[in-house]
């Protein structure tokens, strides 16, 4: 659908299903590549079918590895966790005003594995950063970022704080740029949620 905001809780959960969502098109090679030729397992590839403004890059050496991203930003105040060529941008965008803007430095993360998180990856890239973001272009129960939230819990960071923004209802119709708005989920709304917390 074109609105599948429910897949990653009701296909996360299948055993042996691995779920990922691109953020861009030289992901989406690197996630064929993996599902066809990596993965014993079924493959199930999350993809945009709108226009979407990319304003990053992948770094050059980056390959994806089960469970794991990468920094698209460099940071020391805040990560936020995100992914697909929705919501990656958003991000991004926000980490840049509000370093430009505000003198907040946030690491931005592209983590393209919706239903599995590398525990020592995870626990290394936060680091001694104390405020995590994640968002979720999909319901906020059943996310990415509640797979987050939950790692980070056994992983025992206990002074961390964790907010997610995701959806919490189906949502409304209109463009893209007007639908994060009215959700609170573009990169104002992220800045907004980062500015509050400081």
């Amino acid at each position: 659908s074109h609105q599948m905001v429910r897949d990653i809780s009701v296909l996360g959960g299948v055993p042996g299903l691995t779920l990922i969502e691109p953020c861009c098109e030289q992901e989406v090679k690197m996630a064929l590549e993996y599902a066809v030729k990596e993965n014993k397992d079924s493959t199930y590839i999350r993809l945009v079918s709108i226009p979407c403004e990319v304003p990053y890059t992948l770094p050059k050496h980056y390959s994806l590895k089960k469970g794991q991203g990468v920094a698209l930003t460099e940071g020391s105040d805040a990560v936020i966790f995100a992914y697909g060529p929705i919501m990656l941008p958003q991000a991004y965008i926000a980490a840049e005003k509000l370093e430009s803007e505000y003198s907040i430095s946030v690491k931005v993360v592209n983590i393209p594995w919706l239903n599995m998180i590398n525990k020592t990856w995870l626990k290394e890239t936060i680091g001694n950063i104390k405020k995590i973001y994640t968002l979720d272009n999909h319901l906020i129960s059943g996310g990415q970022g509640e797979k987050i939230g939950s790692t980070i819990a056994r992983l025992g960071l206990n002074d961390v704080s964790v907010k997610m923004m995701g959806l919490t209802e189906i949502p409304v119709c209109g463009l893209n740029d007007e639908v994060l708005a009215h959700h609170g989920m573009d990169s104002k709304a992220i800045i907004k949620r980062c500015l509050e917390a400081n």
